[in-house]
């Protein structure tokens, strides 16, 4: 499961309609539906309803999920963007954030943003 694929989730569930969330996300609608295959296979049930048109409903997992995962997905986007626009503008191109321990909380989210956008995380003493 990607940050893509909840990405793709988000979109559909906000428009509604698998044509109009593919071009709004400039990808295919074969790659909307397979990236949305994949993530109910991996959460192992239905987040959506299919209907005629290319339309679509949240089943009631569905609502949960974007209910639960929305919010935090959109501040995850909003923060990734300003650490990437903040990165670029140092010179050294190293961006050092302090956490008090690898077994927070705090370092197990940053361990997957930095995974996700390829980020090599250095230890110092």
């Amino acid at each position: 499961m990607l940050i893509q694929d909840w990405e793709y989730f988000l979109e559909l569930a906000r428009c509604g309609n698998l044509n109009q969330a593919a071009n709004n996300l400039y990808i295919t609608y074969q790659g909307l539906r397979k990236s949305l295959i994949k993530l109910e296979e991996e959460l192992g049930d239905k987040l959506f309803i299919r209907m005629p048109n290319s339309a679509v409903k949240l089943t009631e997992f569905g609502e949960y999920v974007y209910k639960h995962l929305a919010d935090p997905l959109t501040r995850y986007w909003k923060e990734s963007l300003i650490a990437s626009e903040t990165f670029q503008t140092f010179r050294s191109k190293s961006l050092k954030i302090g956490i008090p321990s690898p077994y927070s909380r705090m370092f197990a989210q940053l361990n997957i943003i930095c995974s996700e956008l390829k980020i090599i995380m250095v230890f110092l003493h």
